[in-house]
């Protein structure tokens, strides 16, 4: 890892962090010369973004490649930048932004299971199938679960004709 995100780690990774997290206050409570906990304790803990700042910054792609193909994503450029989008999808929540008219800043990469309506690469509906498609590398069910409910709130609106232009032209999904 650089050492600016070893820098802005120990940021985060403070007393109170070690204190405030169970795991993280007994792993040190019985490794006292441990300056950090495991990865496989901590990183539950930390923002998507810091986890995601970490990945970027892993020097051994293999590692990285082994994670993007949990995914089902073998160009780590793709993976990149579809967790940066599932980022600013989850910061534009976090924060009670307005998504539906959405535009992500970059494109989305495409991938030969996404289809992206109208080529447009950077709409809500974009983001909905990046985050659909991760969704269903960790759980198919929860993802066609997912899949059903956004389609049948959509389908609610479709016989109003300002939310389903708003549906159509801001968030750029097609009616079937």
């Amino acid at each position: 890892m650089n050492s600016d995100l070893i820098q802005s780690f120990g940021e985060i990774y403070t007393d109170n962090f070690k204190l405030y997290h169970k795991a993280i206050k007994l792993h040190h409570a019985n490794y006292i010369n441990d300056k950090f906990a495991p990865a496989w304790k901590t990183l539950e803990f930390l923002t998507f973004g810091t986890t995601l700042r970490i990945f970027k910054s892993l020097k051994d792609e293999d590692i990285k490649e082994r994670i993007s193909g949990c995914y089902n994503i073998t160009n780590l450029r793709k993976f990149i930048n579809h967790m940066e989008t599932t980022l600013y999808i989850r910061n534009i929540c976090a924060h009670n932004d307005i998504l539906f008219d959405l535009q992500t800043p970059k494109g989305i990469s495409i991938l030969p299971d996404i289809h992206f309506n109208h080529g447009n690469r950077n709409s809500l509906d974009c983001c909905i199938k990046v985050l659909l498609r991760l969704l269903g590398a960790i759980s198919h069910s929860r993802k066609d679960e997912l899949d059903v409910q956004i389609n049948d709130l959509f389908e609610s609106h479709k016989e109003n004709p300002v939310i389903k232009k708003i549906i159509e032209e801001k968030m750029g999904y097609v009616f079937s």
